[in-house]
């Protein structure tokens, strides 16, 4: 029996579009889910096939890639939980005699144990992506460390709305929200904006010093930087944008309807690369692949002892003797 043919149940135009919107999120997050499995076993895989001086190093990114995994798998679970906990369980808004699906999405639903669980899971994915990107800012800059203030300040600031909004807060507050995604959007778009520049400034330091196929490598991190930070940049900044425009009430008017579509899908995209862009860099960290192109040049990554500084793009036949040095020995100018 399907939702809306069960006794009781009174879907109106812009419920369809909350239901649906779940709906879709739970399956985009199950895509997800699959998507960062593959990434995690295909590191782990290539971790294991390397050598033993290949693998220095690599242990951090192994890691991480499989708590961020762990931890997005978890909430997806519980999203899959609040979902039938809403329609079809005993405290279901049919259960409670409430009429529209959107008013038993108020303060005691986002207070159960298994919201709070599941978006903590996803803030603490957040903490530790953003995290790791500015601590490898930081190392690339720490000659000139005031650089990296003014990320640190929003990194810290998404950290303190995030848990104010999604943990302490029962009701949910969409301006907090926006807020919170525009900050975490500056983080992750002056972050790498900052590494790349720093990689292209020591590419044009060493332009006369060697090959110019060795050169390649920077742009291959660079654009592994970009590929990762876009998607999250395009959907966050869209459910921000989203949450700011669209209708807190269940209004019946089309334009609502199409502004909550519109919310559900930005939310849907941007909570996934929340999780899958860090994992995007690591995989070609690990993997040394990248979207631009064929890997006859940076075929391999190898990462040196300083995480920060040690990341580099070396060609297959060569990397005894470039993994670890060209780019962190260019005076902190490489890339983690």
């Amino acid at each position: 029996m399907s939702v809306s043919s069960r006794p009781g149940f009174h879907l109106n135009e812009f419920d369809r579009a909350v239901v649906g919107g779940m709906y879709a999120n739970v399956g985009a997050s199950l895509v997800g889910v699959g998507v960062q499995l593959f990434m995690v076993g295909s590191c782990i895989s290539t971790f294991l096939q390397s050598s033993t001086a290949a693998r220095k190093g690599r242990v951090q990114y192994i890691l991480t890639s499989g708590v961020i995994w762990i931890l997005y798998s978890l909430s997806t679970g519980l999203n899959l939980y609040s979902a039938y906990w809403l329609l079809f369980g005993e405290s279901s808004f049919v259960a409670v005699g409430l009429e529209d699906i959107s008013d038993a999405m108020g303060e005691d639903y986002t207070r159960q144990w298994f919201r709070v669980a599941s978006v903590a899971c996803l803030v603490i994915v957040l903490i530790i992506a953003d995290g790791l990107l500015l601590y490898r800012c930081y190392i690339l800059w720490k000659d000139m460390w005031y650089v990296v203030i003014i990320p640190c300040l929003c990194y810290l600031a998404t950290i303190g709305l995030a848990i104010r909004v999604a943990i302490l807060d029962g009701a949910f507050q969409r301006q907090a929200v926006s807020a919170g995604i525009f900050l975490s959007i500056l983080v992750n778009v002056m972050i790498p904006a900052l590494i790349c520049f720093r990689i292209l400034q020591a590419r044009r330091t060493i332009v006369r010093l060697l090959p110019s196929k060795y050169l390649t490598v920077y742009t291959r991190v660079v654009a592994v930087l970009v590929e990762a930070a876009v998607p999250i940049a395009v959907f966050g900044l869209g459910y921000a944008i989203a949450l700011v425009v669209s209708q807190e009430n269940k209004s019946m008017t089309s334009g609502s309807v199409r502004k909550e579509i519109v919310n559900q899908f930005f939310a849907t995209g941007y909570f996934m690369f929340v999780a899958l862009s860090p994992q995007m860099i690591v995989y070609r960290v690990i993997t040394g692949r990248s979207w631009v192109g064929a890997t006859d040049v940076c075929s391999e990554v190898c990462l040196g002892e300083d995480i920060g500084m040690g990341m580099v793009f070396a060609s297959s036949h060569d990397r005894s003797s470039h993994c670890g040095s060209d780019v962190g020995e260019e005076g902190g100018s490489g890339r983690s």
